[in-house]
């Protein structure tokens, strides 16, 4: 297993070229432009990365904390299991995501709606004030799905 820390490191503009890289861990690196190809990445926490727009691909993401961070789409990936976007105001969408199981999406203010999660079992969505709609226990689209926070204020 391979990890980087680099929380904090604001001058820090790319990562890349880190082929066996599983955890990267790079909260508040302001700086932060663009993460390369990583493909064994299993954990990735940019929380607080604001000119971070995108997220990469891999194969074995199993969690992505991205909050408060200026990502603006979550791609297909297959193993994803936590998904953290709290904060990220320029996210406005979110691919299907058939592995995961928990999504915190509080403010997120330009999210219109999230994709049929079959797997998702624990929904936050506190301040997603363009929801056209919320899923809920017993929705057919989210069969698995049990636990709904929302609160408008």
């Amino acid at each position: 297993m391979h990890i980087l820390n680099c929380t904090g490191c604001t001058s820090l503009t790319t990562i890349s070229d880190q082929p066996l890289l599983s955890i990267l861990r790079c909260k508040g690196c302001t700086s932060l432009v663009k993460i390369g190809k990583l493909p064994m990445l299993k954990y990735l926490c940019c929380r607080g990365c604001t000119n971070l727009t995108s997220v990469p691909v891999s194969s074995w993401f199993e969690q992505l904390h991205c909050a408060d961070s200026g990502v603006m789409t979550i791609p297909h990936l297959e193993k994803l299991t936590v998904l953290n976007c709290n904060g990220c105001t320029n996210l406005t969408k979110i691919h299907v995501l058939p592995s995961v199981k928990v999504l915190s999406c509080n403010e997120c203010t330009s999210l219109v709606d999230i994709p049929t999660l079959s797997n998702l079992s624990i929904l936050f969505c506190t301040r997603c004030t363009r929801f056209t709609k919320v899923p809920e226990p017993g929705d057919f689209d989210f069969p698995k799905l049990k636990q709904v926070v929302v609160k408008d204020g």
